[in-house]
């Protein structure tokens, strides 16, 4: 019976059970939520279907064209849905434990922003499959599927997010988040009115893991 209830329970969800008791630190099958090798020891990734998106009702097909066609912006907001459904599950959980040593397992209600494992998503398995050469610069900041070889590949480089800027004058401190990879530095402060008057403070800023990857044609 435990089996066929395993077996009836939504497949998502499954695994954000199996990535929130396993705490993010270990590998799975090819089938199972994966864990980056270059990410932290408590940042897990989900791989969604899209194709089970799209088929799943109406309102879904809506948001896979909006997730193919703005990835750059559903996809964060993705993450942000299922850290949110991450702590209901841990209070489901917690609800549902019978004996301490099944309490111990979980992370504390205290620290679940520290104890809850990050998740990012990795959308695979779109409708349509591009090829390389029909590209165009209306495919840029949108989601592709295409088919080819990696013939060469970068090591992890940071990419600049969010630019942490202090002024040498008064200390006055200023983030500014990059748009359209391009970071709108600040030219005069408000404090002490000086002009260009700002330094980037590199070790407050937040990077990101960057990878490029070349790919060619399938012969």
């Amino acid at each position: 019976e435990e089996e066929e209830e395993e077996e009836r329970q939504p497949l998502y969800l499954a695994k954000l059970k199996q990535i929130l008791l396993r705490g993010g630190t270990s590998h799975s099958s090819s089938n199972d939520a994966l864990t980056s090798s270059n990410a932290t020891e408590t940042t897990s990734s989900l791989d969604i279907d899209t194709l089970h998106l799209f088929y799943h009702n109406p309102a879904c097909q809506r948001l896979y064209y909006q997730l193919v066609s703005y990835p750059a912006e559903v996809i964060p907001l993705m993450d942000l849905l299922l850290k949110r459904e991450m702590q209901r599950l841990l209070s489901l959980l917690r609800s549902e434990c019978s004996t301490q040593e099944e309490l111990d397992l979980l992370p504390e209600e205290d620290d679940l922003d520290l104890m809850l494992p990050s998740i990012q998503v990795r959308p695979y398995n779109l409708r349509s499959l591009s090829h390389m050469r029909a590209l165009d610069p209306n495919c840029i900041d949108s989601l592709l599927s295409i088919r080819g070889m990696v013939v060469r590949t970068s090591p992890i480089i940071p990419d600049l997010k969010v630019a942490f800027f202090q002024c040498t004058i008064c200390g006055d401190t200023s983030q500014v988040t990059i748009d359209r990879g391009r970071i709108a530095e600040p030219t005069v402060c408000p404090q002490c009115n000086v002009r260009n008057a700002y330094g980037l403070i590199h070790n407050r800023c937040v990077f990101s893991d960057k990878q490029m990857v070349r790919i060619q044609e399938t012969p």
